[in-house]
């Protein structure tokens, strides 16, 4: 799945942080090729909360399912 395409072609990120929606592909694309990266990491290395990560990656699931 290119979660990039399909949150720019459902105009998914209009209006978010883009530092939160960025981590938030980077997340879920790492659970999607097996890569076991929590929170915790990518919230870290993007320099965001991982609340609004896990906010973010909760639309984002409930959005592109």
């Amino acid at each position: 799945m290119n979660f990039t395409q399909d949150i720019i072609k459902r105009k998914i990120s209009a209006g978010k942080r883009p530092m939160v929606l960025a981590a938030s592909v980077i997340y879920l694309s790492a659970m999607n090729t097996g890569e076991n990266k929590t929170h915790r990491d990518i919230a870290q290395a993007a320099g965001v909360s991982e609340f609004a990560l896990r906010i973010r990656i909760q639309d984002l699931k409930n959005r592109l399912d």
